[in-house]
């Protein structure tokens, strides 16, 4: 599986922001967001909704106001400078190209960080997904048997499997 990291980056929420991404995948993708970037030294965010459009649900996740950290780790807050906790960290999601009839799905994906101002910045996400072809799952071929083919040419046969998709190929190696 394939993965894409988009990091989402904005200043201080004290107004309302949009911003429009354009990504390009191939094959089936783990796409993760980073939204670390986002500056909360004067208005932390709040809220996160994320619509990935692939038919799931929108996703709302909720800043809490006491950080257990018997669940939760203090690390990210020490690394990042984000004492309290936030919710504005990384996120990600699976998309698949395996149900479409075309060579090509465009999803748009609409993340929203909602500060404690009450102001957002909604990121919009083009992630372009494209099938893989066959010689894409073709990667790191070992060889798994050969034979000889007795004839006037001497061509031999080769078995061969791909590390990537575990699909066998065979192979007529000439002489």
């Amino acid at each position: 599986m394939n993965s894409l990291t988009i990091p989402l980056t904005s200043s201080s929420l004290t107004s309302s922001q949009t911003s429009t991404l354009t990504a390009i995948a191939k094959g089936r993708t783990d796409v993760i967001f980073d939204l670390i970037g986002i500056d909360e030294t004067s208005y932390p965010v709040n809220d996160v909704l994320i619509d990935w459009d692939d038919g799931s649900d929108i996703v709302r996740y909720k800043r809490d106001p006491i950080s257990d950290y018997r669940t939760s780790s203090i690390l990210d807050e020490v690394r990042y400078g984000k004492i309290g906790g936030s919710v504005a960290t990384r996120y990600n999601h699976i998309f698949d190209h395996a149900f479409s009839t075309t060579s090509a799905s465009l999803f748009n994906i609409q993340i929203s960080a909602i500060g404690v101002s009450g102001y957002s910045h909604i990121f919009t996400t083009d992630l372009w997904l494209f099938s893989e072809s066959f010689y894409d799952t073709l990667d790191g071929l070992s060889l798994l048997t050969t034979q000889m083919i007795s004839l006037s040419t001497n061509d031999t046969v080769a078995n061969m499997e791909s590390q990537k998709s575990g699909q066998t190929v065979i192979c007529v190696l000439s002489s």
